[in-house]
């Protein structure tokens, strides 16, 4: 047994660190950057998760690191059972999304349009023209629901 190192495939420590920080510096490839609807950038991360002792991947979308990490913590706290999907195009937002959205249409919504003789023009009365109380309830909701 030898003792003898060969020197012309070990790198040296400083060269390791260098090439390090070049491909910590190096954008990815196209194909895992795209720009969200305010125009940031947005990297492809994966979380490696198991499932009966399978290792399983799922693709992120986040600006950095941090936000892909805010994204998992989220997923933690409010994650739904699951639905199966059939189509891209066609699927369905949650029960809880469809109410407030419903409930927004409600509030916002027209419920009806009188002519005011008086000062000869038309008047929309909503929701809140027959009980504040209410709508403001509502729009507390809406808030809430991020509507």
């Amino acid at each position: 047994m030898s003792n003898v190192v060969d020197l012309t495939t070990v790198r040296p420590a400083r060269a390791a660190a260098e090439e390090r920080a070049r491909e910590a510096a190096q954008e990815p490839d196209e194909a895992f950057v795209r720009s969200d609807a305010d125009g940031f950038n947005l990297y492809l991360f994966v979380a490696e998760y198991s499932d009966d002792g399978i290792d399983c991947e799922m693709e992120l979308w986040a600006r950095d690191a941090d936000h892909a990490n805010r994204q998992i913590a989220a997923m933690r706290a409010s994650l739904t059972p699951p639905v199966q999907a059939v189509s891209r195009e066609e699927r369905r937002p949650t029960l809880e999304r469809r109410l407030a959205e419903c409930l927004r249409d409600c509030v916002d919504g027209t419920l009806m349009t009188v002519r005011d003789t008086l000062n000869d023009r038309e008047v929309e009365l909503r929701l809140g023209s027959f009980d504040q109380g209410l709508s403001e309830r509502a729009a507390e909701l809406l808030e809430e629901a991020g509507l």
